[in-house]
């Protein structure tokens, strides 16, 4: 069984759930405080909340953060790039769908 883990860190609050490969369910989900401006500590502490057991079976990795949008959004903050991390087309197949997620689909990747 394989498993996707989603990690948002908010302004308030940082994020986390473990996703079922094989169907999406939600087995677990966790919440800390968000730790601006040193965001580690606030994603180690929602991962250690987590089910440890499940956490070592993750095979897909999205992490997020509201605090860049709401940045980007009210004109704060420096210029962005996106970083795409050992990305593979094979990889956007295999990916966890879940309702008002990114879809693959939608976007056009050169092969270089």
């Amino acid at each position: 069984m394989h498993y996707g883990l989603g990690i948002d860190t908010g302004g308030t609050y940082t994020d986390a759930v473990l996703l079922r490969g094989s169907d999406g369910m939600i087995v677990d989900s966790k919440k800390a405080f968000t730790t601006y401006p040193d965001l580690q500590i606030g994603i180690s502490a929602v991962l250690d909340a987590l089910d440890q057991e499940l956490l070592s079976q993750v095979s897909l990795v999205s992490v997020s953060t509201t605090l860049s949008t709401n940045s980007l959004l009210e004109g704060r903050g420096t210029p962005v790039g996106l970083v795409l991390i050992a990305y593979r087309t094979a990889s956007c197949r295999t990916g966890i769908p879940y309702p008002g997620s990114h879809s693959c689909a939608r976007w056009s990747w050169s092969k270089r």
